[in-house]
């Protein structure tokens, strides 16, 4: 019997995407992804599949990927419970900072079981690194450097490895570079879902500390503790998160 994957259809009118390396078929609404990348146009299934549209193709494609790997890799309703814990505001952030690195995780662990799937997610890869994100982020750190929305869209950026060398010039992550780097390889190599989550969260927490000029605990991260109690951390004003990261704060499955 031929496998299929239905992940999300808002109305009857999919696209569907062939995996012949797996022999599956993914399926998916065409309008699925139009608030992530904020389409204008309506794109009709069969027109992804023309030239005209075969750039647009392979970032849905990638999308589609991406979102099938959250569903095979990661404990979304896990995650939550952790976040429970936390005050909202804090929980909100450590929820960015959490998903940034888990799409990392996936994607690599994603590739290695579904070989074709690479061209597309590194297409997708690619559209966090347009200049207008690059210069997002530039400006955030030049504006607003002490803030937490500076840190999570370089960070965006920073953990997928992509053009790094594009990347502003940052104070606070060069003062840190060896200690966000530690963390980071905590968390994106824990193979268990619920272990990596607890580890990505007591890292995510320990990050805002940082931020806040309090001290960066390694224990906590070492043995996942997850501490309450972390209070607001300095933000950018008006239209706090930076476009930049409007993608990876939807893209959670």
């Amino acid at each position: 019997a031929q496998r299929v994957v239905v992940l999300s259809a808002p109305d009857n009118r999919c696209y569907t995407y062939y995996d012949y390396y797996n022999g599956l078929t993914i399926m998916l609404g065409k309008t699925f992804y139009k608030d992530v990348f904020n389409l204008s146009d309506e794109v009709e299934p069969l027109d992804l599949k023309t030239s005209v549209y075969s750039h647009l193709a392979k970032i849905y494609i990638g999308a589609f990927y991406h979102e099938f790997f959250h569903l095979k890799y990661t404990d979304m309703d896990y995650e939550r419970d952790l976040l429970r814990r936390l005050d909202s505001d804090v929980a909100s952030l450590v929820h960015t900072i959490f998903n940034i690195l888990e799409d990392v995780t996936i994607e690599n662990s994603g590739v290695q079981d579904y070989p074709s799937s690479r061209h597309f997610i590194d297409k997708l890869s690619e559209i966090h690194f347009q200049e207008g994100s690059i210069e997002s982020v530039s400006n955030l750190i030049k504006d607003h450097p002490d803030t937490v929305d500076a840190f999570i869209s370089f960070l965006l950026l920073y953990a997928r490895g992509y053009n790094v060398s594009k990347l502003p010039e940052y104070k606070f992550f060069e003062d840190n570079k060896e200690l966000i780097e530690w963390g980071i390889s905590q968390c994106i190599y824990e193979r268990f879902p619920r272990s990596r989550h607890k580890k990505q969260i007591a890292f995510a927490i320990q990050l805002l500390k940082l931020l806040k000029g309090e001290e960066f605990d390694k224990k906590k991260v070492t043995n996942s503790e997850i501490e309450e109690g972390v209070t607001r951390v300095p933000r950018a004003g008006t239209g706090d998160m930076s476009r930049v990261t409007k993608g990876v704060t939807s893209m959670d499955g």
